[in-house]
């Protein structure tokens, strides 16, 4: 169900945070490391969700992205370049939640076309990387860092592109 949102989708983020989200995004895209790519691709998408929702709590603001009519919604689907890593993603299948009190908890991505279960899934491996959950030395560390933010950097640059 998507909630209706008043104002035209379009509009939803002002043009200095349109400005700041497309300097990184530039910058993302020259990144090597997957670690601080992701770092940098979900900080875009994260101030995209919070101008968006005005909300200031993570499962609001993902509320927000995968149940309103949001530009960044709109265009998910026909964004490019994101089939190779949400099979990567999808190869691994599940993710453990690291926080302390959330041991043995898991997030698993089983459908690649369903947005609410990438959001989700992507979330947890954000969330195990702001919060130590994620080891360099750890190659598939490395490529769930590496494909989620190949997913969120083109999908958030072709929704820039697109709402110009």
């Amino acid at each position: 169900m998507r909630l209706e949102v008043g104002i035209n989708s379009e509009d939803i983020i002002n043009q200095e945070t349109r400005q700041l989200i497309g300097w990184w995004v530039v910058r993302a895209r020259n990144e090597r490391d997957p670690f601080v790519k992701m770092f940098i691709v979900y900080m875009c998408l994260d101030a995209w969700m919070t101008t968006g929702s005005g909300e200031d709590l993570d499962s609001r603001k993902l509320s927000w992205l995968k149940d309103s009519d949001n530009p960044l919604n709109k265009h998910w689907a026909s964004a490019p370049n994101k089939k190779v890593p949400l099979n990567g993603l999808k190869g691994v299948g599940k993710i453990e939640d690291k926080r302390p009190t959330h041991g043995g908890e898991h997030k698993y991505l089983t459908d690649t076309e369903n947005l609410d279960q990438i959001v989700d899934f992507i979330y947890q491996i954000r969330c195990n990387l702001f919060h130590g959950g994620k080891s360099y030395v750890n190659t598939n560390d490395r490529n769930l860092c590496r494909w989620s933010a190949a997913i969120l950097q083109n999908w958030i640059e072709w929704t820039l592109a697109k709402t110009r």
